[in-house]
C-alpha cells in the first residue's frame, strides 16, 4: 500500500514539475485578454495571435442574421462592450454603437455571448488577473 501511494505521489509531484506549461502565462506586467481559441495545447503569450482568429471564428460561426434585417437588406457594423472576468468568463454586454437597428446588436450579443464556451486567458496588471472591458466590432454583411 505505502509503495502504491508513493508511486502516485510521484506522478502528481513530477506532473507540476518545470516540464508542465501553463496555458495562460503571465509574460509581461500589462497584458491584453486571450481568447481561448487556438488549437489545444496551445500557449497564449506575446507571440501567439492565433487567439484573434478563433475568436472570429467562433463569433461568426454563431452569428444569426435577423430576418428583419435581410428583408430590408441592412448591412453594416454594430460595436458590443463586454467585461472578461478574472477568471476568464465574460459578461455584462452593452451595446456600444448601433445605428442599424433590425435587431443587429442583439443578434451580436447572443453571438458573443458564445465564446464563454472555450473563455478567455484574462487580462493582467502586475501579473494579477484584472476584470477587462472589450469593445467588439461585429460587421453584418449579406451575400
Amino acid at each position: 500500500m505505502i509503495k502504491y501511494l508513493s508511486v502516485l505521489l510521484l506522478f502528481f509531484v513530477g506532473s507540476c514539475g518545470k516540464d508542465h506549461i501553463e496555458e495562460c502565462p503571465c509574460y509581461t506586467d500589462h497584458q491584453y485578454p486571450h481568447f481561448k481559441g487556438c488549437e489545444p495545447g496551445a500557449v497564449y503569450d506575446e507571440n501567439n495571435n492565433c487567439d484573434v482568429m478563433g475568436l472570429y471564428n467562433q463569433l461568426y460561426k454563431f452569428l444569426k442574421y435577423p430576418q428583419e434585417a435581410i428583408n430590408d437588406s441592412v448591412q453594416g457594423r454594430v460595436t458590443i462592450a463586454f467585461d472578461i472576468y478574472e477568471n476568464g468568463s465574460i459578461g455584462n454586454y452593452t451595446i456600444f454603437s448601433d445605428t442599424l437597428g433590425h435587431g443587429l446588436a442583439n443578434a451580436a450579443i447572443e453571438a458573443i455571448k458564445t465564446l464563454n464556451d472555450r473563455g478567455f486567458c484574462p487580462a493582467r496588471e502586475n501579473c494579477e488577473p484584472v476584470v477587462y472591458h472589450y469593445i467588439l466590432p461585429v460587421l453584418f454583411v449579406l451575400h
